[in-house]
């Protein structure tokens, strides 16, 4: 499982996202390839939060954005590590 911003704060840096230097259709574009999730991280800079699904097959990455006050998930096979799906507003 990936830390959380919570947890490693030391951890926390200034991302290509969180800059704002990526529009909500680049990042659509981005998760789309299907990347693994180190590059997520390394784009998307640490969840806020994470959960293991029912069956340990999926990990669900969630990020806050401020600006519209919500989250917007990432969907990680734990098998492969590359995203499996998104919900990206």
């Amino acid at each position: 499982m990936p830390p959380i911003k919570k947890n490693r704060p030391d951890l926390v840096g200034k991302t290509i996202f969180s800059m704002g230097l990526m529009t909500e259709y680049e990042i659509w574009e981005f998760l789309r390839t299907n990347p693994k999730e180190a590059s997520v991280i390394e784009t998307m800079g640490l969840p806020d939060s994470v959960w293991l699904g029912d069956n340990d097959s999926t990990k669900y990455l969630y990020y806050y954005i401020e600006q519209i006050q919500d989250y917007n998930l990432i969907e990680i096979n734990s098998f492969t590590n590359n995203v499996s799906g998104f919900e990206w507003d």
